[in-house]
């Protein structure tokens, strides 16, 4: 088993090496220099093999962002010291839908919503597609 650092580093780019990152909005090609920066980009999660995953792992964090930013403003409070129930989402691939699933506990990771119908409301307006693919990698 590889563990703590070895870990963490297994795949990281050795000098020469192209790889892609996202900046301001935009994709971009690097060549991997052992340069500060490109640890940051590494360490952050800010950098991949090719276009195609950065391009993914940008749209990923748009839905991400989108997702949250909807349940900040529509949200009544949330306390969770309260027995009552709140709401995250979840992919049943058995019929191919996403629901909206009650919780007493917090999920970890998971945006939480204050009532079903907020949850439901932010299905169709984050986008079923875009949650399956972006949020939960579902691939058709």
């Amino acid at each position: 088993m590889i563990t703590g650092r070895d870990c963490f580093y297994k795949n990281c780019p050795t000098k020469g090496d192209e790889y892609f990152f996202v900046s301001d909005g935009k994709i971009q090609k690097q060549n991997w220099e052992d340069a500060p920066v490109d640890m940051i980009r590494w360490r952050t999660g800010n950098c991949f093999k090719t276009g195609a995953d950065a391009i993914f792992a940008f749209n990923k964090s748009i839905v991400i962002a989108k997702l949250r930013c909807f349940a900040d403003v529509n949200n009544d409070e949330i306390s969770w010291k309260k027995n009552t129930e709140k709401f995250y989402l979840r992919y049943k691939r058995n019929i191919d839908a996403i629901e909206a699933v009650a919780c007493v506990y917090e999920p970890v990771g998971d945006i939480v919503f204050s009532s079903r119908e907020i949850a439901e409301q932010a299905i169709v307006e984050v986008g079923q597609e875009n949650l399956k693919k972006y949020y939960f990698g579902q691939e058709d």
